[in-house]
């Protein structure tokens, strides 16, 4: 049996075991005791009794093909790849994995993308001019609109570990505090020996999430939460869903609290969705970009579409959903995704926009609710950040804005309500309200 090893292993995640179609059995090794081993009884889903042919239904019909195997030894859950080199070894490897020990999923590996960006030609750099103030932040319609020096006040999300998967983070960006950016591991195999980020996608994600504020330069973060840069897509914004299970296995050993998500692909994934089932019930919080694809009906899209993810669409400042934003089931709330101005590659800023922007807002949000009370499921923070959005587009619950537009001044003050002896303060008006009488 011929094994291959990965171009760059996981430093806490995954086993991963890369073997021919033909070999009879996947040398491995003792299943790892860490933070995801999880004592469970669980049934195998249908992708392990679907047929070769089902299996392989979305796989290319000619060339190499990845077989993805989904097993939990001891309570861990592991991903095994497989690679083929021809359709009839494919088949053979989706045989070779129903009879891997503890066999609970199989899919086909598939490719995701970055969901985005809509962004004007070029970046460019803006240097601070000095002071305490952010000199980018006349730009920050989005921080208005959520109120958040009034967010800050409840919770800043500090302490709080976001994963950014993404296109990699710049950490050396001027605008990033250095003591809040983790290391992190660049999952593409092109060598790069860090997860730098050269598309500049990963970086503005990150600064909407986490910016440094007062420093007299560029923008302001809406958190103060902790940056795991986690590289799974590449400078052209593509990647696979290998690359992206590997990351999550990764992210969940490191202690993220929450996953940033800004990507998507159109092919649903036993695989994904049983790491991402898996990530849920460790208590991690998922949020995910709806997609920019309404012109083009609004394909469904992974991971934001499995249960228990936040899926996020984007809006506008007038408060009004995003032409551009995806409609669907997999929509939960609504945030700013349009002209947003954060941190870019090689020290620049740049305004983008689509739900990539929408979902790292919602994820700040997360962020602080968790810093203020870390006992938090992912889906008692997911029912409440519905539960305060702000109604926008038609009225009640809908698939274009979910439950409505994030407002994480309300969803803080549900969550720590006021001292019932102090003196009541004033109504906050909503950020979308029109002019009183």
């Amino acid at each position: 049996m011929s094994v291959e090893q990965p171009d760059r292993r996981p430093p806490r995640g995954c086993l991963l075991a890369l073997v021919t179609a033909a070999a009879v059995a996947v040398a491995g090794a003792p299943a790892l005791a860490g933070d995801r081993a999880v004592a469970r009884t669980e049934a195998a889903s249908s992708s392990v009794r679907a047929s070769a042919a089902d299996v392989l239904a979305d796989a290319p019909a000619t060339g190499p093909v990845t077989v993805l195997a989904a097993t939990r030894t001891d309570g861990r859950l592991e991903v095994t790849r497989l690679r083929a080199g021809t359709r009839a070894e494919a088949e053979r490897a989706v045989s070779h994995a129903r009879a891997l020990p503890g066999i609970l999923d199989i899919a086909v590996d598939s490719p995701i993308h970055l969901l985005g960006p809509l962004r004007p030609p070029g970046a460019v750099r803006l240097l601070g001019v000095g002071g305490a103030e952010d000199p980018l932040r006349v730009r920050q319609w989005a921080l208005s609109r959520l109120r958040d020096r009034e967010a800050r006040t409840l919770s800043t999300g500090a302490g709080v570990l976001v994963a950014v998967l993404d296109t990699g983070i710049d950490a050396t960006h001027e605008d990033l505090d250095p003591a809040r950016v983790l290391p992190g591991t660049n999952y593409v195999p092109d060598g790069r020996r860090t997860p730098l980020d050269g598309n500049g996608h990963g970086t503005h994600v990150a600064g909407i999430i986490a910016a440094a504020r007062d420093n007299g330069l560029g923008i302001a973060g809406l958190s103060d939460a902790r940056i795991l840069p986690m590289r799974v897509l590449n400078d052209e914004g593509a990647g696979s869903v290998s690359w992206l299970i590997t990351a999550m296995l990764d992210a969940m050993d490191a202690g993220a609290d929450v996953l940033n998500l800004s990507l998507g692909g159109t092919a649903y994934n036993a695989v994904l969705a049983r790491v991402t089932a898996d990530a849920l019930a460790a208590g991690i919080t998922v949020v995910a970009a709806g997609g920019n694809d309404r012109a083009s009906g609004s394909p469904t899209e992974y991971p934001a579409s499995l249960p228990g993810v936040l899926g996020v669409a984007s809006h506008n400042s007038a408060g009004r959903s995003s032409t551009f934003s995806s409609t669907g089931s997999q929509v939960d709330l609504s945030a700013p995704g349009e002209g947003i101005a954060s941190l870019a590659e090689r020290g620049q800023y740049a305004l983008m926009s689509g739900t990539s922007q929408a979902a790292p807002y919602a994820t700040a949000a997360v962020a602080m609710l968790l810093a203020a009370d870390p006992r938090l499921t992912p889906a008692q923070v997911t029912a409440l950040l519905q539960e305060t959005a702000t109604d926008i587009d038609a009225p009640g619950p809908d698939t274009t804005s979910g439950a409505g537009a994030l407002d994480v001044v309300a969803a803080l003050q549900r969550l720590r309500p006021a001292d019932p002896s102090a003196a009541p303060a004033a109504a906050t008006p909503s950020p979308f309200a029109g002019p009183t009488a």
